[in-house]
């Protein structure tokens, strides 16, 4: 979970708007800045 913190606290850092991921635990989390959405959702943007 450390480096999920880390890679959270890095998207923050940067202002990041969106955090594209595959990992279901960031996809499941509770998370709402950044957005937290999937390749596939991504693409139909």
């Amino acid at each position: 979970m450390l480096l999920n913190g880390s890679l959270h606290r890095a998207a923050l850092d940067a202002s990041a708007d969106l955090f594209l991921t595959g990992d279901k635990d960031f996809l499941e989390s509770a998370v709402t800045d950044p957005r937290i959405i999937n390749v596939t959702d991504f693409l139909e943007m």
